[in-house]
């Protein structure tokens, strides 16, 4: 995956419109969020939510750990 966006243009309040995360996308992000950080994302934790934002993702991973 490929971000053809700078720092200054991504508010990360809706980093699935902002960046423009496919459902793909979306898929390759969790998994590397597993292995980097050693957790596992409950399949009931998988929603539109947990990538909203940089803030919601990082709180989620930081409760994982």
């Amino acid at each position: 995956m490929q971000i053809q966006k700078t720092l200054s243009d991504i508010e990360g309040n809706d980093m699935i419109t902002e960046l423009g995360i496919k459902s793909v996308d979306v898929l390759e992000i969790l998994v590397w969020i597993e292995n980097t950080f050693q957790i596992q994302i409950a399949d009931e934790d998988l929603n539109v939510d947990l990538l909203r934002s940089v803030d919601e993702l990082a709180e989620y991973v930081m409760g994982k750990k």
